[in-house]
C-alpha cells in the first residue's frame, strides 16, 4: 500500500493557480498548471518573471571566436555608460562590430586612418596622443606585433609595411612600451589600458610577449586586473614555412591584458 501511495503522489499534483489536481504532462513530466485560461496566464507570467530574474552567464577568461566576440564580452564586464574610450589603433574598427558604441564617448584614431561609416577616425601616433593627462577612462592598444624586417608573407596585412615595416621583435616591444607609457599619461587614476598581444618566436627562441608586457605595465605602476585568451574558431592555415620539421607548437591564440592605473597604490 505504501508503494501505491507513492505512485499516486508522483502522478498527481495540484495546479499552482487554482489548486485542482492535475496529472503528468505529455512527456511524462509533472505539470505546475492546468489547462484553464487563468491558470495558463499565471503560467506565462511566472515564466516571464523567471526570465527577468535569470542572471546572464558569467564572463570567462577564454573566448572561442573573433576579436569582436572578445571585445563584446569584455565591454559588458568592464565598461560603464558614458565612459571615454580611446582606441588608438582603431584600423577598420573590427574589434567593436558587436559592441554598442553609442553608450560611450568613443575616440577613434590610427597612424593611417581608414574610412569608417560609424565614426571619424583621427590621424595620430599613439606615442604622442592629442589628449590631456588624466582624461581617458579606457585606452585600447593593439600595435602590429608581427616581426619580419622588410618582408614576410603577412607584410601586406594590418598596414604592416606602411606602419612598422615589419620591424624586429625588440623594436615591437619598444613600440609597445612607448605606447603604454603614453597611455599611462592620458588615463585617469583608476583607468584601464587594454592591450592586445600574442606570443611568438624570434631567432628560434620563444618570446613570451604577454609576460614582457605585464612587466612593463608593472614598471609603469599599473595593476594586472585581468587577462583574456582569444582562440579562433578555425585552426591557422599557416604551414611550417621553410622548415622541414616543426620545432615548436603553433601559437593560435592571442591575449587581451586589462591593466589598471593606480592599482598597486589602492591595493597596498
Amino acid at each position: 500500500m505504501v508503494a501505491s501511495a507513492d505512485v499516486t503522489e508522483t502522478l498527481f499534483v495540484t495546479c499552482g493557480h487554482c489548486g485542482r489536481s492535475i496529472g503528468l504532462g505529455p512527456a511524462g513530466r509533472p505539470r505546475r498548471y492546468c489547462e484553464g485560461t487563468d491558470c495558463q496566464r499565471s503560467r506565462a507570467a511566472a515564466r516571464k518573471r523567471q526570465s527577468r530574474d535569470r542572471k546572464p552567464a558569467p564572463a570567462t577568461t577564454v573566448t572561442l571566436g573573433t576579436n569582436a566576440d572578445l571585445f563584446a564580452t569584455v565591454s559588458d564586464l568592464y565598461l560603464n555608460d558614458g565612459d571615454v574610450i580611446a582606441d588608438v589603433t582603431y584600423s577598420t574598427g573590427r574589434f567593436w562590430k558587436k559592441t554598442d558604441l553609442s553608450r560611450y564617448r568613443f575616440l577613434a584614431s590610427d597612424l593611417l586612418p581608414r574610412r569608417d561609416k560609424r565614426m571619424t577616425v583621427t590621424a595620430c601616433d599613439f606615442r604622442a596622443l592629442p589628449y590631456a593627462a588624466g582624461t581617458i577612462d579606457v585606452l585600447v592598444l593593439d600595435p602590429p606585433y608581427i616581426h619580419s624586417p622588410g618582408k614576410g608573407m603577412l607584410a601586406t596585412r594590418y598596414n604592416g609595411l606602411a606602419t612598422t615595416d615589419m620591424i624586429s621583435y625588440a623594436d615591437i616591444i619598444r613600440l609597445y612600451r612607448d605606447g603604454m607609457t603614453e597611455a599611462a599619461r592620458v588615463l585617469r587614476d583608476g583607468g584601464q589600458l587594454w592591450v592586445k598581444c600574442k606570443d611568438t618566436l624570434a631567432s628560434e627562441h620563444q618570446r613570451w610577449s604577454h609576460i614582457t608586457l605585464q612587466q612593463i605595465a608593472h614598471e609603469l605602476g599599473m595593476y594586472s586586473r585581468d587577462l583574456f585568451l582569444l582562440v579562433p574558431p578555425a585552426p591557422s592555415a599557416v604551414t611550417t614555412g621553410r622548415w622541414a620539421r616543426q620545432l615548436h607548437a603553433r601559437k593560435v591564440h592571442s591575449y587581451l591584458w586589462i591593466f589598471e592605473t593606480g592599482g598597486f597604490r589602492r591595493r597596498g
